[in-house]
């Protein structure tokens, strides 16, 4: 189901949960440089939300549908939840140009599947789509964080703080409102290990904390926080951060890398 903040202290910090019910996701490192999840769907991968190297953030997360978002064949006015993903993290559709793109393309759902996105830029802003619902802009400025998980934000009545993930979003709301402007990559893990869940149809599987100014980006898998490795743009390569092998390192390739690699790497 997923869940996903952005803190805006000192330091631009972005947290997310990738919660699945399969196991079968993949790491890429892809160009124009950015960091893709890819998901397996009926035999292909398809990515699912990442970074790009500058630090802006796009996500994918589970939500009711709407009849007006209901999936369409893609066109050139009209764009899948997949097509936009792929379009922000290749940078064909970047965060300044969100607000022209938004107004000329209609953003309807992928097949079978209701999402919305929360993208983030390097400075902290937010914007979130919904399909049939609409979009939604958080400027830095309009506080120190901001969180997304599994209902709509962009509801005509306004956000339904009773819907799925309502009690996840909640606690992570919590957690980062009395969060300190030093806020850092070790208070965002412990973020998403509260929010983290650990049965059900949903299961977290990837857990990721990215510091845009640094271009890195710090992640656990299957919720076993205790592992940890880190990622860099400036040399493509995942090395150890905590509780792994400290000789452990891998160069990430387009192909992408399957998850179960770094469960005991």
């Amino acid at each position: 189901m997923c869940t996903s903040f952005v803190y805006r202290g000192s330091t631009i910090i972005i947290g997310d949960n990738f919660d699945h019910p399969g196991e079968d996701f993949k790491l890429a490192l892809r160009e124009p440089a950015h960091l893709a999840v890819l998901v397996n769907i009926n035999g292909r991968y398809f990515p699912s939300f990442g970074i790009t190297r500058d630090g802006t953030f796009i996500n994918d997360l589970m939500v009711e549908g709407t009849e007006a978002g209901r999936y369409k064949r893609a066109s050139q006015n009209r764009w899948t939840m997949t097509t936009l993903v792929e379009n922000v993290l290749t940078g064909r559709a970047a965060f300044d140009d969100l607000p022209t793109i938004l107004s000329e393309k209609t953003i309807v759902d992928n097949p079978a599947l209701s999402t919305h996105a929360m993208i983030a830029s390097p400075g902290g802003d937010v914007r979130v789509v919904e399909p049939g619902r609409g979009n939604l802009y958080s400027p830095r400025g309009d506080g120190s964080h901001f969180v997304m998980s599994n209902f709509p934000l962009c509801a005509a009545g306004g956000p339904d703080a009773a819907g799925p993930g309502a009690d996840r979003y909640a606690v992570a709301s919590r957690a980062l409102a009395d969060a300190g402007p030093d806020f850092g990559v070790e208070d965002a893990f412990a973020v998403l290990e509260q929010v983290a869940q650990r049965g059900g149809e949903y299961p977290t599987r990837f857990s990721m904390v990215a510091v845009p100014a640094g271009q890195v980006v710090y992640f656990s898998v299957f919720g076993n926080f205790s592992r940890r490795f880190r990622f860099s743009f400036t040399d493509g390569c995942v090395t150890a951060a905590r509780g792994v092998d400290a000789n452990f390192c891998l160069h990430l390739s387009a192909g992408g890398t399957l998850g179960n690699i770094f469960r005991e790497g």
